[in-house]
């Protein structure tokens, strides 16, 4: 019940813990406890990109235009290895949640997504990267990068996508896309200017074609945002 899961929220705050809601969405099963507070992540991907995933990420995006700090990660929900069910064919790392954790261990992984330094890929082998990073001195080192926050003015961003042939590459800041680029390669740096004042966050979204044309585009890889200070 609500009483019970608001406890849990606390116990694990006091105990230094990370709280993440998963797969908040219809066949997820979605949502049903506490309110969008206290917690600090949210599996946004969950198993294959047509397992409704399309409907997390408008909950996550609506929470960052709230002024929400949510980090999002991704997860396979594997039942079995190799996978056995009909219901559930993804294996592990489908998808793959990438950090930039300073040491390998577990207090270093979830201290990378705790800061929202993280990107989520379609698998760690079809080849998917997109790092989002900010030069906000202007001095060209871009040293603020996703979870990072930086000032209000106009800012310099850094987008390296891997993987990225034929596919196109979404630039979006408070829900809204400021820049659909097509690829035509498959490494690709890209550099542009955003002017950030009164705006909350910046983040980016790999999207392509997948299987059958008439299903339309799917997500390949997306960033955690980089923040803009309020």
């Amino acid at each position: 019940d609500q009483e019970a899961m608001a406890a849990v929220q606390r116990f694990i705050a006091e105990k230094g813990g990370l709280f993440s809601i998963n797969h908040p969405k219809s066949i997820g099963p979605p949502w049903l406890f506490t309110g969008w507070e206290g917690f600090q992540s949210m599996e946004v991907w969950q198993a294959m990109w047509r397992f409704f995933n399309w409907e997390s990420l408008e909950r996550w995006d609506n929470l960052l235009q709230r002024g929400e700090r949510i980090v999002a990660v991704g997860g396979s929900d594997t039942h079995s290895i190799p996978p056995a069910e009909p219901r559930h064919p993804h294996g592990l790392g489908e998808p793959t949640t990438w950090v930039y954790a300073n040491q390998a261990s577990e207090a270093g992984v979830l201290g990378a997504i705790r800061a929202g330094h993280a990107f989520v890929t379609d698998s760690p082998e079809r080849g998917s990267h997109l790092v989002l990073l900010a030069d906000e001195k202007g001095d060209g080192r871009y040293e603020k990068m996703m979870g990072d926050e930086v000032r209000g003015g106009v800012v310099r961003f850094r987008v390296h996508v891997t993987g990225g042939f034929e596919r196109r590459l979404w630039l979006i800041a408070d829900g809204e896309p400021i820049d659909i680029i097509p690829l035509d390669r498959d490494e690709t740096t890209l550099d542009f200017s955003l002017d950030v004042s009164g705006r909350r966050y910046v983040r980016a979204e790999l999207r392509g074609r997948r299987g059958r044309p008439e299903r339309g585009e799917v997500v390949w890889a997306l960033t955690n945002p980089v923040w803009v200070a309020q």
